[in-house]
């Protein structure tokens, strides 16, 4: 859990450092202050969430509720959480949303990459057991901390973000519309998320056979591929 712990605490640090990246340096101060704070809203939504969905044992242990050292947040509440920090500091600064999330999208990459990578190397979301002398299988733990080979689930999800970030950061033309950066940079989340949950093997609750997390990795997909085509559908750029 310490491990965990310290990997993302090590991705948010690396996500407000590429935030302050991307902005004038005299407005750095400016941008890492609504880093932080959409970073302390995703993490309050996906305890929330968390919690919500736990709260059989929550409601006999509700101080436990604040007990984050312990693990237990969820990224389906994270994500509302980080909506909610933007749409504040928008509403803070007087300003427009779109370009609130287009300047703090810069954080998703380094902050799930390194989740992703935390989850390997604390026992979380891992792959299935690997054939024995399969070449592919890498050693990974689960949540009883017994080291198996088993498929690099995290480290692919990890890796093809890291590529999809590269490309984005990479290409030479310019969004011209507010709002189409972080639209992009979503929907490349919402697809990391939607090929790799499936095919996680630690338990978890299920619906119609399937799992919760698979329904909100699909709602998210759906709700991100709106967003993007609404955003891109229109040719007028926007008002500067």
């Amino acid at each position: 859990m310490a491990t965990y712990s310290f990997m993302i605490g090590l991705g948010a640090s690396l996500a407000v450092l590429r935030v302050v990246q991307h902005v004038p340096r005299w407005q750095s101060p400016r941008w890492s202050d609504a880093a932080l704070l959409c970073l302390l809203a995703s993490l309050i939504g996906a305890r929330l969430f968390y919690v919500f969905f736990q709260w059989p044992f929550y409601r006999l242990h509700i101080l436990e509720s604040f007990a984050l050292w312990k693990g237990g947040l969820s990224w389906a509440g994270a994500i509302p959480g980080a909506y909610f920090g933007c749409w504040f500091m928008a509403k803070r600064w007087k300003t427009d949303f779109l370009k609130i999330a287009d300047a703090l999208s810069p954080m998703i990459p380094p902050l799930v990459i390194f989740i992703w990578l935390g989850c390997w190397l604390g026992g979380f979301a891992y792959g299935w057991a690997a054939p024995q002398g399969a070449f592919w299988g890498v050693p990974a733990r689960d949540e009883a901390g017994v080291l198996l080979e088993r498929f690099p689930l995290q480290l692919i999800a990890a890796v093809s973000l890291l590529a999809f970030a590269f490309w984005l950061e990479t290409r030479k033309a310019p969004f011209p519309k507010a709002g189409q950066k972080a639209a992009v940079m979503q929907l490349g989340l919402a697809v990391n998320l939607l090929i790799f949950i499936p095919m996680q093997a630690d338990p978890a609750p299920v619906l119609f056979d399937i799992r919760l997390d698979v329904w909100a990795a699909l709602a998210f997909f759906l709700f991100s591929a709106a967003i993007f085509y609404r955003l891109f559908s229109r040719s007028e750029p926007s008002r500067t």
